[in-house]
């Protein structure tokens, strides 16, 4: 997943903070895989 001041790269606007964001890929990079469309959706929904 690429971060950066702009969003997810090749991604819609998912509305969620920088720092929101780099919660996420540190937690899915804890667990060695990267989160799917629903998953990104689900958070950016009960997160904002």
């Amino acid at each position: 997943m690429q971060i950066s001041k702009d969003g997810i790269q090749n991604r819609e606007p998912l509305n969620l903070s920088l720092d929101a964001l780099k919660a996420i890929r540190a937690y899915f990079e804890k667990h060695n895989r990267s989160p799917n469309d629903i998953e990104l959706e689900t958070l950016a929904q009960t997160w904002s």
